[in-house]
């Protein structure tokens, strides 16, 4: 059994007795012939968007099947207003069933970063500090005083000169 029988069936009938209903013409209690056409082209719009998966248009076929069976005479029986009214509530809640729009699925992979730890190595830095000596020198001068030996032949004088 097809998931769009119910509604397939649902219109059929409805269709059926909008025929019977509206050919006749003869009794004021039944539809007249074009409330019966309008409400026939509504079910038909409904049926037609429905198989077609036109979901806003399958509403607005009900919105206006509603509208058409509110406007109704009130002269029409009202056992066949309330059977009009008892299809349009299972129509109303079996279209959005049969009519569902495609669902697009979309699947979402979970990104995973992985960050390496970074480790830094710090090197102390050794700085040799050599101390400064200071020298004071102090300039020395040197004074060569020439010194002046005689030889005498051994005078005996221990290297003195004689004046």
């Amino acid at each position: 059994m097809s998931v769009r029988f119910p509604l397939a069936f649902l219109l059929g009938v409805a269709a059926a007795v909008l025929v019977a209903c509206g050919s006749g013409g003869s009794s004021d209690k039944l539809l007249p012939s074009r409330s019966a056409n309008r409400i026939k082209n509504d079910l038909a719009d409904i049926r037609s968007a429905v198989d077609q998966q036109a979901c806003e248009a399958a509403q607005k076929a009900l919105q206006d099947l509603n509208r058409d069976i509110n406007r109704l005479s009130s002269k029409v029986d009202p056992r066949l207003r309330q059977n009009l009214r008892e299809g349009y509530d299972k129509l109303a809640h079996r279209v959005p069933i049969d009519c569902q729009q495609p669902t697009t699925t979309t699947t979402t992979v979970p990104t995973t970063t992985t960050t390496a730890p970074t480790t830094t190595e710090t090197t102390p830095t050794t700085t040799e500090t050599t101390p400064s000596t200071t020298t004071n020198t102090t300039p020395t001068s040197t004074t060569t005083t020439p010194q002046t030996t005689t030889t005498d032949g051994g005078s005996g004088n221990g290297g003195a000169t004689a004046p």
